[in-house]
């Protein structure tokens, strides 16, 4: 008789229920068990808004970044397009705008992945700042933690997964030691120690929810890391990536020099009421 297959996972964010669900999916005699110290709603997740772009990090060639951002933009479209409510999960189309302070704009390696990607028009670039000079627009992918990690979560339950919560790992070996074949790293920034990964670093990300219901499309800034990401319930303003910086704190000059930025760029925002403040520290790695 053939041995269950047990896969042990170290992590319960958004990765690391996303592995844990599609493992189950493809194995179902499969016995997954997901471990975590974090889980939804107090992940690095449930503080992003959930905003596709290919970001590029550290060495990671631009050939893979691209790769893995188009697989995902494919896998985020069959959820929106199955859904018959759409954004009741979280993930949900919503259009928008890159700005450029520079007429010559880049080449974009990644144009063939969105839906609708093309050069801003000259009535649009006249909707920002006279610094605006033009900018891309295409229709990106909302993936919101917040919504879409409890209802991964409750999938990955139902499919039979375990989960054990509270339990910060400090090495591998007491998996191994429990039968587990497969051990998948899904712990983030927290690989530093786990691992003793002395290359990871943070990205510390400051972010304000507020209410702007008439805030329909996206922006963002290509030369700083100012955006405005409307999510189904608020919107988005952001934001630092600040490397090294470890504190989870709200900074109140951080606050007021996003809170600037974002209605330097798009001026009606200055009067949506703030209702979260929220940091949360990316992983990076050298």
């Amino acid at each position: 008789m053939q041995q269950q297959l047990k896969v042990a996972i170290v992590g319960g964010g958004i990765i690391g229920t996303a592995c844990g669900l599609r493992i189950l999916e493809t194995l179902p005699a499969a016995e997954v068990t997901i471990f975590t110290d974090q889980v939804t709603p107090n992940t690095t997740g449930d503080v992003a808004a959930g905003f596709w772009t290919p970001v590029y990090l550290s060495k990671t060639p631009t050939q893979l970044s691209d790769s893995w951002s188009e697989e995902t933009y494919r896998y985020l479209q069959s959820i929106v397009e199955s859904n018959p409510t759409p954004g009741e999960n979280g993930v949900h189309y919503t259009p928008g705008y890159t700005v450029y302070r520079s007429e010559n704009l880049p080449v974009i390696s990644w144009s063939h992945i969105p839906i609708g990607f093309r050069p801003m028009t000259k009535s649009e670039v006249s909707m920002f700042p006279p610094e605006i000079k033009g900018g891309y627009f295409y229709v990106s992918v909302m993936a919101e933690g917040r919504k879409l990690l409890p209802i991964l979560m409750d999938k990955f339950k139902r499919l039979g997964g375990r989960l054990v919560t509270n339990r910060r790992l400090t090495s591998f070996d007491s998996l191994i030691g429990q039968g587990f074949a497969r051990i998948v790293n899904c712990t983030g920034l927290g690989a530093r120690d786990l691992c003793a990964d002395e290359k990871m670093y943070p990205i510390r990300g400051q972010v304000h929810r507020v209410r702007a219901p008439w805030m329909n499309f996206w922006l963002m800034d290509s030369e700083t890391s100012t955006y405005c990401l409307p999510n189904s319930d608020t919107v988005v303003l952001g934001g630092t990536s600040q490397k090294g910086n470890w504190s989870t704190e709200v900074s109140a000059v951080d606050k007021a020099d996003i809170l600037h930025r974002v209605t330097s760029l798009w001026p009606s925002l200055a009067s949506a009421p703030i209702v979260q403040d929220a940091v949360g520290l990316r992983p990076g790695r050298e």
